[in-house]
Formats: structure tokens, C-alpha cells, sequence
């Protein structure tokens, strides 16, 4: 029987697990994984390349660059900080295009 899918998108890598919110991802993956097919989405400041982690397939997202942290904190104020610090265009497209792409039941 084929998994359904689910996009996890996370403001950092789970690995390795050196903090109680990297063991917290870690676990929710691991769950995850039983019962879906995980993609997750994450943030990093440099390109780690593949890690060929077997429990998920994996994208980098970047932070968004100064310009673009200022134009965010001063014209989206109806969103969240947390939105206003991660939130590119770039980064936009490329979570629009894992979801057309991977067609996932949930995103998390």
C-alpha cells in the first residue's frame, strides 16, 4: 500500500540531536516515517549537501538576506516575527513546488 505524504518544514536540520528540540524532530520524524513518506524542508546558513538521512528526502532553505530580513520586518507586520525572519521569495517557490511536486496529505 502506498504512504501518503507529509512536507515537515523546520527552522533547522534534525542531526545530530544535541538540544531537547532536536530530539523533539527527531522523534516526530521517526513517527512520521512509519506511517508516510517524509519530505522535510529545512533551514541552513551554509550548503550541507545530501545527507542521505533514509527516514526523510531532504531540501535546504536559506535565511532570507539582510535586505530582504529589513523589507520583511517593516511591510509584513500583519505577520508573525517568525514569518518576517524566514520568510524569501525564493524560499516561497521552492515550498510551492515540493507541494505540487510531492502532493503531501499534510504540511507540518
Amino acid at each position: 500500500m502506498k504512504k501518503d505524504k507529509v512536507l515537515y518544514i523546520l527552522t533547522r536540520y534534525p542531526d545530530p540531536i544535541v538540544t531537547g528540540r532536536h530530539k523533539m524532530i527527531d522523534q516526530n520524524i521517526r513517527f512520521l516515517a512509519k506511517h508516510f513518506e517524509v519530505t522535510v524542508a529545512y533551514f541552513s546558513k551554509q550548503h550541507n549537501g545530501e545527507r542521505n538521512n533514509p527516514l526523510f528526502n531532504e531540501y535546504q532553505l536559506n535565511f532570507p538576506g539582510l535586505f530582504q530580513l529589513i523589507l520583511n520586518l517593516l511591510f509584513r507586520a500583519k505577520y508573525s516575527l517568525q514569518e518576517r525572519l524566514f520568510y524569501s521569495k525564493s524560499n516561497q517557490k521552492l515550498i510551492n513546488r515540493l507541494i505540487k511536486e510531492k502532493q503531501p496529505r499534510v504540511v507540518i
